[in-house]
């Protein structure tokens, strides 16, 4: 039945409605035989044909029209900087003599939006490839100034505990290290500090071996031990066969630092417990009673406090004499403090009675010229203020 319609009514367009040919199909022979419904059903159905005939033809035709619009837009050089308005300017007096004037402006706007977003895709292609190629390149640059710090340890010049500044003055006319520099990235001297960073690990670990050698062979180590002998102890371990030569030097004297400074330290402590013991004493013969004058001898005093414990603190009888002498020197530093004190007071005195004429009360010919001693003023006192009187008939203001 649907073909029926195209062969006997080529006047149906996809936008026909169907109350403009239901009189006809229901006399043309071809549908009489058909209900009404089943012939409105079968034209739905060939309408809805001719639609989708139509716009699959009006989008080959729209995208047709896009495809030469595009072109013509390659002729302009569009670019991601160039502006829709004077784009669609340009356009705009050409669409009544090209093939894409049928295309409305909103459909022009998406073209033109499409081949925007395309330049902008290859744009970033190309950009996102320059930075790969970048990429590489400065990776080879690392790697090659890699290269140059790894040739400079297996030569022992970088190893645990170099510094940046003594290492560069090696390689700072090298093409590797004028080409890394100012790259983004990794810096040289970051670059130095990795391996740096290694060696020290590697340094430490041996460290921590070669002390486990010499704890386990019971080696003494002392400000008298030679590199000799201590190497010596340490390749009797396989482990310390895996340390170099350089390593074992700097181990040996880094241990030998660690001793020292572990040896001034414990000095240090024990001159610190001999000083607070010695103290102690000093502080237990000031306390005693009768106390201990200037004048008493070592001996004497020491049967006083040989039961105490501030005495038996102290490991030599020398160091119990340095605390005793410490105290009498106490004692005539006090003494010499007061005489001193007291010839003060006598020049003072002294100097009080010439400046006042030799008389030493208040009165005489230079009293003028004294300070009046506390209380003068009130053997004497001044008489009472007068009232003042503004007017006979008035009470008076006192001032």
């Amino acid at each position: 039945m649907i073909s029926s319609f195209e062969s006997e009514f080529p006047d149906i367009k996809y936008y026909t409605k169907w109350r403009t040919v239901k009189d006809s199909l229901a006399t043309h022979p071809a549908f009489q035989q058909a209900s009404e419904k089943d012939r409105r059903i079968a034209f739905k159905k060939y309408i809805r044909t001719l639609k989708d005939k139509y716009y699959d033809e009006l989008d080959k035709e729209t995208d047709e029209a896009k495809a030469l619009l595009e072109q013509r837009f390659a002729a302009l050089n569009i670019s991601v900087n160039s502006r829709w308005l004077d784009t669609y300017a340009i356009i705009k007096k050409e669409l009544d003599t090209q093939p894409y004037g049928k295309l409305e402006k909103i459909d022009i706007l998406a073209a033109y939006t499409d081949y925007i977003k395309t330049l902008e895709g290859k744009m970033n292609e190309e950009r996102q490839r320059e930075k790969k190629i970048q990429r590489r390149k400065e990776r080879k640059i690392r790697e090659a100034f890699v290269e140059l710090l790894e040739s400079l340890r297996a030569e022992g010049k970088i190893k645990a505990g170099s510094k940046w500044s003594t290492i560069l003055p090696l390689f700072e006319n090298d093409e590797r290290y004028i080409a890394i520099c100012g790259q983004p990235g990794s810096s040289p001297i970051e670059l130095f500090w990795d391996i740096l960073e290694e060696e020290e690990r590697k340094f430490k670990l041996q460290r921590e071996i070669a002390f486990d050698v010499i704890n386990t062979k019971s080696f003494p180590l002392t400000s008298a031990t030679t590199l000799e002998s201590f190497v010596d102890v340490v390749k009797q371990d396989a482990r310390g066969n895996e340390i170099s030569q350089d390593n074992l030097q700097a181990i040996f004297e880094d241990l030998k630092n660690s001793f020292s400074r572990r040896r001034d330290m414990d000095k240090y402590a024990d001159e610190r417990r001999l000083r607070r013991n010695q103290d102690s004493l000093r502080y237990a013969i000031r306390d005693l009673e009768p106390p201990v004058t200037i004048d008493d001898k070592w001996e004497d005093v020491k049967k006083r406090v040989e039961d105490t414990d501030e005495y038996k603190a102290l490991p030599t009888e020398e160091s119990r004499l340095e605390a005793f002498e410490k105290h009498i020197r106490r004692l005539k530093e006090r003494e010499q403090d007061r005489e001193r004190e007291h010839r003060s007071r006598d020049s003072r005195r002294d100097h009080s009675g010439r400046r006042d004429g030799g008389r030493g009360s208040y009165g005489g010919s230079n009293a003028d010229y004294r300070r009046p001693p506390p209380g003068a003023y009130y053997k004497n006192p001044p008489p009472p203020a007068q009232p003042y009187y503004k007017d006979p008939s008035q009470p008076y203001l006192e001032y």
